[in-house]
C-alpha cells in the first residue's frame, strides 16, 4: 500500500518542478531543486510550525507573508549565494544546538528573535566566515566610482552585497571620495552594517565577530560626526547609532541605558527616525540580556514601559502595514516594530521560574505595570508554546483582582489547545463567559470555542458553536476546517467527507474552493482509522488541485504508519523524502522515537535522539518525553530517572515538567511494580506542582490499586472520578480503558459478578467495549486449568465473531489486525501451552479468515506448539516467516543503520531490536532437541549479521544447545565471556549516586567488547508485575521513599536499586545443572558426545578407554584454566543448593520429630 501512497507524494513533487512558482514552492518546503545534495544538506534549517498550527497559521506576524514574498522575489540568485557565503548562519545554528544548557528556542516557531523578512535587516548576526576579515584592497588600481557605488547601494539595502564587500569598498575610498558621499547615506550604511553584525539571540553571540568589526564601526561614527547640526534628524540618527555601538560593546548597564534612551526617545520626527529609534531599543534590550541576564533586560523594559510598552503591546502597527507601500528597509517602521517585539518575546520566554520572578517584583510594580507587563509576558509565553507559564501569570493577576482582557485569555486558551492541555483550557474558556455574561458571545469567543472543542473531538459542542457562527454569518475557511477537524479527531471520516462535499461542491465556478488545510483534514480523518486506500486517493485529489503536500501532511502519514506499527512503510517513506531533499524534522524524530517506544527498544530510541541532536534538531518536551517513555516500555529505569532529571534541571527554553511528563513517570512506577502508597502520594502531590491530573492520570492510579489487590480503593477512586466528570468544565471522561482496568482487577480477584457489573455499565452508558476489553475476559477464562475455562473462552469468542456489532470492537485506531490478535491471542497461547498445535492452527486460520494478518506473536504461538509436539519440520517451515516479519519490524533500525553510509561521522544505531528473542529461544530448543546443531549455528549468524540483539534467555539456550552438540568448552566460554560479563556490567551500572542535573537525557555507555544487550524487563508481563507489587509492598522501606519528599523520581531510583534487573543476566538453573553434569562427566573420564535423537549409545572399544579418559581430563583442565569464573559459579551454586537441601531436610526432620514427640506424649497420656 505504500507504493501508490509515496508515488502520489513524489509525483506531486515532480509536477511542481516546472516554472518559477514551482521553484518558490520547493524552497518554501525546504526542498532543493537540484538533484545534487548541497554541501550543507544535513545542516538544520529554520522551519515553520508543525502540526495543525502549520495548516492553520495564526502565529504572530502572519500578515507580512505577502510582503516577504514580494521582497524575496526580487532577490537574485547571485545575491543569495553571496549572502550565504559571507554570513553563513547555518554553521552557528548547529553549534548552538549542541549547547545543552543554552536557552535554545524550540524549532518550528514563526520567528526566533525577528520575523523571516527581517533577514535583510539583520543578515548577520554571526558572520562566521568573517573571522579573518580582509584588510584594504591591495590592488594597484582601484575603481573608486565602483567602490562608491557599492557603498551607496549597500546603504540602500540592495541585495547581493555583503558586509565584507561593502566595507572593502568603503575602505578603498580615499578621504576626498568619502566626503562626497552624503552623510545620510553613510548613516544608512552604518545602520545596515550594525544590523548585519548584530546577533539575533544569545545563541548567536560571538564576541570575536564584534571585536573585529568594532573599530570599523567606530571609524564610521567618527566620519559621520563632523559638522552635525544639533537637534537635527541627522544628529538624532547619529546618536541612535552611537547608543547601539555602546550597547554592542557592552558599555551599557541598566542605569546608563536608561539615561542614554531618555536623551533620544522624544526626538523622532518621521518614519525613518522612528525606525532608527526602534532599532536602538532592540539593540539595547538585547545587549542587557547578553552582558547581563534576563532579569536586567526585563527591568529595563519595565522602567521604560511608558515609552516601549506601546510598541510591545499595541496592535496599531499591524493595520498600517496593510495600507502603506513597501518602504526602504531603514525606514520600515513596521518591520522594526516587529523585530522589537520579537526580541522582547525571546527574552521573556527565557525566564526559568516565572512565579518566583513575579514574586520578586511584587512590591516594585504598580497595579498598572503588573497588568501591562503581565499581559506582555503571557503573550510571549503563548507565542513560544509555553502556555503553562502563561497560566501562572494569569492566575497571579487574577489573584490580585487585576483585569485580564478577554482577548489575552482566549490567546492563552489557544496556546493550551496547541499543547493538548484541554483541562485548563476548558476552565479558562468557561470563566470568560462567567466573568462577562452574555456579552462574551462575540466573534473571537465563539470561534475560539469551536477551535477548543474541535481539537478535543467534542463534536456536539463544536456543532453548537459552528451553528452560531453560521447564523451570525461569521464563517471563515478556518471555521470550516475546524468543524471538519472535530469529526476527524473523533474518528468519523465519513462525516468529514460529507462536510467537505457540502462546503465545496464539485463546481469549478463556485466562489468557495478548498485549501490544503481542508484536504489535510480529510487525510487526517482517514489516517486516524488507518485507511491507507482513502488516504492515497485524497492525496491524489489534493495534488490534482494544485496543493503540494507540506510538513503537516507528511506528519499525518508518518503518525498513521507509527500507530499501525508499520515500520517498513515508515522507513521507506523517510528514505524517499530524504532522497527528494527533505531531511527529518523534529516532529519526524519524535514519531520515530514513539514508534520505538511502543516496541520497548530504548537503545534504538536513544540512538535516534542522538542522531537528531547531531543533525541540529533542538529537542522539545515532547521529544524528550517520548524518549523517557521508551525507557519506561523497555524497563530501563535508570533512563527514566535520567530523562526526568534532565527535564527538571534543563535550561532549554520550552522544556518544562508538564502533565505528560508526570504521567510518564507514574507509568514507570506502575511498570516497575511500585506499592500503591508510593503512586498515591505522587498523585496527590500533582496539585503542589501546578499540574491537574487527567483521565490518564486517574487510570494509572486505578491500575496501581488493582495491581495491589485494593479493589475497594479502586472503586473509591472511580467514584471520585465520576463526580469530577459531572462538571462540564472538566476534560475528564469515563472511557472504556478505565472500565477495562477495573474489570480486569475484579477478574483477577475472582469477583466475576463485579466484573459482569462493570461490563454491564459499559453497555448501559453506550460505551463500546474494545478488543482489549474482550481480550481481558478471554484471557481470564483461557488461563483456567480446566477444560471448562477454555470452552467458555472459545464460546465467548465465537459469540463475538458472529454477533451483529463485531465491527466496532474490531476497530482500533489504525490497528484492525491488532484488535483481532487481542481476542485470538489468549486462546492460541493457551493451546500452545497444552501442546495442541491442531487447535492453534484452527484459531490462526480463523483469525486470517476474519481479516487478520500473521504477526510475530501469533506465529510464535504456532511455533511453540510445534516445538512442544516435537514436529521439527513444521518448526523449520514457519521460522522463515517469523524472520521476515522481524526484518520488516526492524525496518526503521535497518534503514538508519545502512541508509547513511555517506556520512561516516553520523551516530550509529547499535542494533535492530530484540523482537526475535522469544521465537529464537523456541527455535534453538526445537533444533537442539532434534539434533540439528548446524541449523542453530546458521540461524544465529544470520540474525547476528542482520544486527538483531540477543537477550539472556537466548544465550542460555545457546549454552544448552552447545552442550547437546558436544561442544562443552564453547558452552563454558559463552557463560564466562557473555553471561557473567553482562552480569558484572549491569551490577556496575546500578549506582546509588545520582546526577540530578545531567547535561543530556542519554544514558552514558562504555565502549567495550560486549555488544549492546537489550533490556530484559520482567514487567511487561502482567503476572510478573503483580508479583513484584506484592514483593515491593512487603519489603520496601517507606522511610527511604520519604527521604526526598520534593523529588518525584527518588522512589523510582530506590526501587530501581532493589529490582530484579540486576539478576536477569545469569546462568539459568537448567544451564547450571547441565554444566555441573558436564564437569562431573569429564571428571569421571567421559567425553561429552553430541545428542542425536534415535542414535544408539556408542560402544567404546576397551582399547580406547584410556585415550578417551585422557581427552576428558585435558578438556576439564582447559575449562578450569580458561573459564575459572564459570567453574567457580557452578561449584558455588552446587554448595548453595546442597545447603538449601540440608536446611530443607533439617526442617523436615525437626517437624517429623516434633510430630513423633507429640504423638508419643498423647499416647502416653491416653495410656495413663
Amino acid at each position: 500500500m505504500l507504493e501508490p501512497l509515496t508515488a502520489t507524494l513524489l509525483a506531486s513533487r515532480q509536477c511542481t518542478i516546472i516554472g518559477p512558482s514551482s521553484h518558490s514552492a520547493l524552497r518554501a518546503l525546504g526542498i532543493t531543486v537540484s538533484a545534487v545534495f548541497p554541501h550543507d544538506y544535513f545542516t538544520p534549517r529554520p522551519r515553520c510550525a508543525k502540526g495543525k498550527e502549520r495548516a492553520l497559521p495564526e502565529d504572530f506576524g502572519g500578515e507580512y507573508a505577502n510582503r516577504e514574498t514580494a521582497h524575496t522575489s526580487t532577490c537574485s540568485s547571485t545575491g543569495t549565494k553571496a549572502k550565504a557565503s559571507s554570513v553563513a548562519p547555518r554553521h552557528r545554528s548547529r553549534r548552538a544546538a549542541h549547547r545543552k544548557h543554552a536557552n535554545v528556542p524550540p524549532r518550528g516557531l514563526s520567528f526566533s528573535a525577528c520575523p523571516p523578512h527581517w533577514d535583510r535587516l539583520t543578515q548577520r548576526r554571526h558572520m562566521s566566515s568573517t573571522s579573518n576579515l580582509p584588510g584594504p584592497s591591495t590592488s594597484s588600481t582601484v575603481d573608486y566610482e565602483s567602490a562608491e557605488q557599492t557603498v551607496v547601494q549597500y546603504a540602500q539595502w540592495a541585495h547581493g552585497i555583503d558586509a565584507v564587500k561593502a566595507w572593502d569598498g568603503y575602505d578603498a575610498l580615499p578621504t576626498s571620495h568619502r566626503r562626497k558621499i552624503p552623510r545620510e547615506v553613510l548613516m544608512d550604511f552604518t545602520c545596515r552594517l550594525l544590523a548585519e553584525i548584530e546577533p539575533r539571540t544569545i545563541e548567536d553571540l560571538d564576541l570575536s565577530v564584534w571585536e573585529n568589526w568594532a573599530p570599523k564601526v567606530n571609524a564610521l561614527l567618527q566620519d559621520t560626526a563632523l559638522g552635525l547640526q544639533p537637534l537635527s534628524s541627522e544628529d538624532f540618527r547619529h546618536r541612535c547609532l552611537a547608543v547601539r555601538y555602546r550597547a554592542l560593546d557592552g558599555k551599557l548597564d541598566v542605569y546608563s541605558a536608561l539615561l542614554a534612551m531618555r536623551d533620544i526617545v522624544k526626538q523622532a520626527d518621521d518614519d525613518k527616525d522612528q525606525a532608527y529609534l526602534l532599532q536602538t531599543w532592540t539593540t539595547v534590550i538585547r545587549s542587557l540580556h547578553w552582558y547581563g541576564n534576563v532579569e536586567s533586560a526585563l527591568s529595563f523594559i519595565m522602567q521604560n514601559w511608558d515609552h516601549v510598552g506601546t510598541y510591545l503591546c499595541s496592535d496599531g502597527w499591524r493595520y498600517r502595514a496593510r495600507v502603506r507601500s513597501i518602504p526602504t528597509p531603514s525606514g520600515d517602521v513596521d518591520s522594526s516594530l516587529l523585530c522589537l517585539r520579537a526580541t522582547g518575546y525571546d527574552i521573556c520566554s527565557r525566564l526559568e521560574n516565572v512565579g518566583a520572578y513575579l514574586a520578586s517584583v511584587q512590591e516594585r510594580w504598580t497595579p498598572e505595570q503588573k497588568q501591562s507587563v503581565g499581559a506582555f509576558l503571557a503573550t510571549a509565553f503563548c507565542h513560544y508554546r509555553m502556555p503553562e507559564d502563561a497560566v501562572i501569570i494569569l492566575d497571579k493577576l487574577q489573584e490580585q483582582s487585576l483585569k485580564v482582557s478577554a482577548s489575552l485569555q482566549l490567546q492563552i486558551v489557544k496556546a493550551l489547545v496547541k499543547d493538548d492541555k484541554f483541562e485548563r483550557a476548558n476552565t479558562i474558556f468557561t470563566s470568560i463567559r462567567e466573568q462577562s455574561g452574555r456579552s462574551t458571545l462575540f466573534k473571537a469567543y465563539v470561534q475560539t470555542g469551536l477551535y477548543l472543542y474541535a481539537h478535543q473531538g467534542d463534536t456536539s459542542r463544536a456543532e453548537e458553536y459552528f451553528d452560531f457562527i453560521v447564523r451570525e454569518r461569521w464563517v471563515r475557511p478556518h471555521d470550516l476546517t475546524m468543524i471538519m477537524h472535530a469529526y476527524a479527531v473523533s474518528g468519523d471520516p465519513e462525516r468529514v467527507v460529507n462536510l467537505f462535499r457540502e462546503f465545496f461542491p464539485d463546481d469549478p465556478l463556485s466562489e468557495r474552493q478548498p485549501s490544503i488545510h481542508h484536504y489535510s483534514t480529510v487525510i487526517l480523518a482517514y489516517a486516524r482509522v488507518g485507511d491507507y486506500g482513502h488516504m492515497n486517493r485524497w492525496l491524489g485529489r489534493m495534488t490534482d488541485a494544485g496543493h503540494t503536500p507540506d510538513d503537516y501532511v507528511y506528519s499525518i502519514i508518518m503518525q498513521s504508519f507509527a500507530m499501525r506499527g508499520d515500520a517498513a512503510n515508515l522507513a521507506a517513506l523517510l528514505k524517499q523524502l530524504r532522497d527528494s531533499g527533505k531531511p527529518p524534522t523534529q516532529h519526524t524524530y519524535t514519531t520515530l522515537i514513539s514508534l520505538l517506544a511502543s516496541r520497548g527498544d530504548s537503545m534504538a530510541a536513544e540512538d535516534i535522539y542522538a542522531r537528531a541532536i547531531w543533525e541540529g534538531i533542538v529537542p522539545d518536551r515532547r521529544m524528550v518525553t517520548a524518549l523517557m517513555n521508551a525507557h519506561v516500555e523497555a524497563g530501563s529505569w535508570a533512563g527514566v530517572v535520567r530523562a526526568f532529571d534532565y527535564m527538571k534541571s534543563s535550561k532549554v527554553r520550552g522544556i518544562r515538567l508538564g502533565l505528560e511528563v508526570y504521567n510518564t513517570l507514574l507509568k514507570a512506577y506502575i511498570r516497575i511494580g511500585a506499592p500503591f502508597r508510593v503512586v498515591a502520594k505522587l498523585f496527590q502531590r500533582l496539585d503542589e506542582v501546578g499540574v491537574r491530573p487527567d483521565q490518564y492520570s486517574f487510570a494509572l492510579l486505578i491500575q496501581s490499586a488493582c495491581d495491589s489487590g485494593l479493589m475497594n480503593v479502586a472503586e473509591d477512586i472511580f467514584a471520585e472520578m465520576r463526580r469530577l466528570v459531572d462538571d462540564w468544565q472538566s476534560n475528564l471522561h469515563i472511557n472504556v480503558y478505565i472500565l477495562t482496568i477495573l474489570m480486569g482487577g475484579y477478574l483477577r480477584k475472582g469477583l466475576k459478578h463485579r466484573a459482569r457489573a462493570m461490563f454491564a455499565y459499559m453497555k448501559v452508558n453506550k460505551m463500546q467495549p474494545s478488543a482489549v476489553t474482550y481480550g481481558t475476559i478471554i484471557r481470564t477464562y483461557a488461563r483456567d486449568s480446566t477444560d471448562l475455562g477454555l470452552k467458555a473462552a472459545s464460546d465467548f469468542l465465537t459469540s463475538l465473531l458472529e454477533g451483529p456489532d463485531r465491527k466496532p470492537w474490531m476497530h482500533m485506531p489504525g490497528k484492525r489486525t491488532m484488535g483481532l490478535e487481542h481476542v485470538f491471542g489468549p486462546l492460541m497461547i493457551a493451546y500452545s501451552w497444552r501442546a495442541d498445535p491442531v487447535e492453534v492452527e484452527r484459531y490462526f486460520k480463523e483469525m486470517l479468515e476474519h481479516g487478520g494478518e500473521p504477526s510475530i506473536v501469533s506465529l510464535t504461538s504456532l511455533l511453540d506448539a510445534y516445538r512442544r509436539m516435537g514436529d521439527t519440520e513444521k518448526v523449520k517451515s514457519i521460522w522463515p516467516q517469523i524472520f521476515e516479519l522481524g526484518l520488516q519490524h526492524a525496518g526503521i533500525n535497518l534503514m538508519l543503520q545502512k541508509g547513511e553510509t555517506t556520512l561516516p561521522t553520523l551516530p550509529a544505531i547499535r542494533n535492530t531490536g530484540s523482537v526475535l528473542c522469544i521465537p529464537l529461544s523456541i527455535y534453538i530448543d526445537a533444533m537442539s532437541a532434534a539434533g540439528q546443531h548446524v541449523e542453530i549455528a546458521n540461524v544465529w549468524h544470520r540474525l547476528k549479521d542482520a544486527g538483531f540483539a540477543f537477550d539472556a534467555h537466548n544465550w542460555n539456550h545457546l549454552v544448552v544447545a552447545l552442550v547437546r552438540a558436544g561442544e562443552p568448552e564453547r558452552a563454558f566460554e559463552i557463560v564466562e565471556r557473555v553471561i557473567l560479563a553482562y552480569a558484572r556490567k549491569i551490577r556496575k551500572s546500578f549506582l546509588t549516586d545520582r546526577d540530578k542535573s545531567p547535561s543530556s537525557p542519554l544514558i552514558a555507555f562504555e565502549e567495550d567488547d560486549l555488544p549492546p544487550a537489550p533490556n530484559n524487563s520482567p514487567f511487561r508481563s502482567r503476572t510478573k508485575r503483580y508479583k513484584r507489587v506484592r514483593l515491593f509492598t512487603k519489603k520496601s522501606d517507606p522511610t527511604d521513599e520519604q527521604t526526598n519528599p520534593d523529588d518525584f523520581a527518588h522512589p523510582l531510583h530506590i526501587l530501581h536499586q532493589i529490582s530484579p534487573l540486576w539478576n536477569v543476566w545469569r546462568p539459568h538453573t537448567v544451564t547450571v545443572e547441565l554444566l555441573l553434569d558436564v564437569l562431573e562427566q569429564l571428571r569421571t573420564g567421559n567425553i561429552i558426545q553430541p545428542h542425536i535423537p534415535g542414535q544408539e549409545t556408542l560402544r567404546v572399544d576397551p582399547a580406547e578407554v584410556d585415550e578417551r579418559r585422557q581427552q576428558a581430563r585435558q578438556t576439564l583442565s582447559r575449562i578450569h584454566e580458561n573459564y575459572p569464573d564459570t567453574v567457580q559459579y557452578v561449584k558455588k551454586w552446587k554448595y548453595i543448593q546442597a545447603g538449601k537441601a540440608a536446611k530443607y531436610f533439617g526442617r523436615k526432620y525437626e517437624a517429623l520429630q516434633r510430630e513423633s514427640d507429640d504423638r508419643y506424649i498423647r499416647q502416653g497420656a491416653l495410656d495413663f
